[in-house]
């Protein structure tokens, strides 16, 4: 007569149990690549965010130069350019402002600073340059500097690496 045994050998629950554990680990591996690659999609997606509202930021700026009054003057360089904006205050309001803008050759950067405390920096590729656009008869024309208290040029023109990005003045932009 053979005897019949319910339940499981010793040997049978390990291999089970090691089974369980390696889909565990696997589970466990993909589970952390998921998150780690989320997190790398929410830091990129930050970063474009955080840029694209520095450009626009940028724009608006340029768009309220001050171009009439005492304070309508504009003074730049290949690399720098200083003018007088309209700036939005804390209280929601615009008021007058100095805006400078400058290109760091050294980290790649756009700098943007007003005298109401916005600061911010965007990333450029160099070789970054600052123009002045001012419309000819027949054509533009991309000056590499500008001093005037009188009239402001049409644009200013970031050039970055193959890109040219024209940001207009006043109501002509």
């Amino acid at each position: 007569m053979m005897q019949t045994t319910d339940g499981f050998t010793l040997m049978e629950i390990m291999v089970a149990l090691v089974i369980a554990v390696m889909v565990l680990v696997a589970a466990h591996t993909a589970f952390v690549a998921i998150a780690d690659q989320g997190e790398a999609f929410a830091r990129m997606s930050a970063r474009q965010d955080g840029e694209a509202n520095a450009w626009e930021w940028l724009r608006i700026l340029v768009r309220r130069m001050r171009t009439a009054g005492d304070a309508a003057s504009i003074v730049g360089t290949d690399s720098t350019v200083n003018f007088s904006s309209w700036c939005e205050s804390p209280h929601g309001w615009l008021e007058p402002c100095s805006v400078s803008l400058s290109v760091d050759h050294r980290d790649s950067l756009l700098r943007v600073a007003s005298s109401t405390g916005l600061a911010f920096a965007v990333l450029a590729v160099p070789p970054t340059h600052l123009r002045y656009y001012v419309i000819g008869k027949r054509s533009g024309v991309l000056a590499s500097s500008w001093n005037s208290t009188f009239a402001p040029p049409d644009a200013i023109a970031v050039l970055t690496g193959a890109d040219t990005l024209l940001f207009g003045i006043g109501d002509r932009g």
